[in-house]
């Protein structure tokens, strides 16, 4: 940093503490939207139905295949900067779903992906026209929508969010088009200027950046705020679930006969965690899941039945039928909650699956379940039996659990059960062969957690 820098207190354009492009939301390659949809396909007998489905599907997938090209071309680029992958933001009453959002110091650019099949035709008008060939090996032409008067709708609202919340309005914002399938032929000689500047190929992505970075020379806000603003838009990110039933018109007659509704309801309430490229295998994965399910502890699957009750009201006040529960939190969502537990609203946000929506519209009843919850579970234990030292060592050992839990990702009660706990309350192991005497511990388990549990007895 210069000696005029110093003394106007202003960074220069270069980051410091990232060196790299940097996803602060990254691309993920799935979409929660798209594995509902294969669940509905595989349920459907009605062909008309399916057809529309399936034309649903596909359009998605060349979605996310131009996303995951335009991510590889951004995480090549030899500059650092902070870019976020699929955010949507309402805000004021305005809605927008982003692409991509890239934040230097220097510039904002909102970048619009197109994975478009045939080519692409911008007339003197900036009217943009598809064409391709249909089955028959003949040429169709049909108008589309604008993507560059689509993007102007984000960039004004990227606009007034950094005027608005941030106090920033000096700040470059940059719209960009990228067309991403390689074997489009984008003809836009007769474009207006203003639009030919805003529209490339995904593979010279790299060298726009670049020369943007050259022309605009002035650093507008520090890298302190370049994070604060691209966090402020991961933390706004609300995800819609659509209503894919009523968009298109599917009833329960559509459904093939021997799909069970609890089924269904079931798979599509664990689709999440169901693996992108395994979606075919949902059902087998969402039993897995179930089953697993049967060894919480009393307590956490007491819980369970709670929040689900309250989920399954929540939804049929809301309009939804039994396949729909889902849309207001999912059952991983249910399973997260139970393993944390959580006491605060921003806890809550640490609930993969809760977003501010719906934290706003669920997240004090959900609060209160919980809360309500544990201090009859805690009121149950202390039932005047329980010494003191009784109930600091539970204590102890639930939170020894979860450490553990976190670090290997898997749920607590794999580690060792509650009624393990009580059983090791009443044993107060104070050796390896003392452990191995309590009952669900072998030697496997021993050796993996023996000694930290020790620890605690050997105080």
């Amino acid at each position: 940093m210069g000696f005029i820098s110093n003394l106007l207190n202003i960074e220069g354009s270069e980051f410091k503490s990232i060196t790299k492009p940097t996803a602060i939301k990254d691309f993920v390659g799935e979409n929660d939207n798209l594995k509902v949809l294969e669940v509905l396909l595989s349920k459907l007998n009605n062909d008309e139905k399916k057809e529309l489905v399936n034309k649903e599907i596909r359009a998605m997938k060349r979605g996310l295949q131009g996303e995951k090209t335009v991510d590889f071309e951004l995480k090549n680029c030899i500059l650092p900067f902070l870019y976020l992958h699929d955010i949507r933001i309402e805000y004021d009453g305005l809605t927008s779903q982003i692409d991509y959002l890239l934040i230097t110091k220097k510039y904002i650019c909102v970048i619009e992906t197109k994975q478009l099949l045939g080519d692409v035709n911008i007339n003197s008008d900036g009217e943009f026209i598809r064409v391709y060939k249909n089955k028959n090996g003949y040429e169709n032409k049909e108008g589309m929508i604008s993507p560059i008067e689509q993007n102007k709708k984000h960039v004004n609202l990227i606009r007034k969010v950094l005027k608005e919340v941030f106090e920033c309005d000096n700040v470059p914002v940059r719209s960009l088009v990228i067309m991403a399938n390689p074997k489009a032929i984008i003809r836009k000689k007769y474009a207006p200027e203003e639009i030919q500047n805003q529209i490339i190929r995904a593979e010279k992505l790299g060298n726009y950046i670049e020369s943007l970075e050259n022309e605009l020379r002035k650093t507008v806000f520090k890298e302190e705020m370049a994070f604060k603003i691209a966090d402020y838009f991961k933390e706004k990110h609300t995800p819609i679930n659509i209503d894919y039933e009523a968009k298109f018109g599917i009833t329960e007659e559509d459904f093939s006969k021997e799909a069970s509704i609890n089924i269904v309801e079931k798979s599509i309430c664990e689709v999440s965690e169901v693996d992108f490229n395994d979606i075919k295998n949902v059902e087998k994965s969402s039993k897995k899941k179930i089953d697993e399910t049967v060894e919480l502890s009393e307590s956490d699957s007491q819980l369970t039945e709670k929040l689900k009750l309250y989920r399954n009201e929540k939804a049929k006040e809301e309009g939804y039928n039994a396949l729909k529960y889902h849309y207001v939190f999912s059952g991983s969502t249910i399973n997260n909650l139970v393993e944390n537990k959580p006491k605060t609203t921003e806890q809550l946000f640490n609930i993969k699956g809760l977003g501010e929506v719906k934290i706003n519209k669920y997240g004090n009843d959900i609060l209160k379940i919980i809360e309500e919850h544990v201090a009859n579970a805690d009121k149950k234990i202390d039932d005047g039996s329980n010494t003191k030292w009784e109930l600091e060592m539970r204590n102890q050992l639930k939170k020894f659990r979860i450490e553990i839990a976190k670090k290997e990702r898997i749920k607590p009660f794999m580690i060792f059960k509650d009624e393990q706990i009580d059983e090791l309350i009443k044993v107060k192991p104070r050796t390896k062969d003392q452990l191995l005497g309590v009952k669900g511990f072998g030697e496997i388990k021993v050796d993996k957690y023996g000694e930290g549990i020790l620890n605690l007895f050997n105080i």
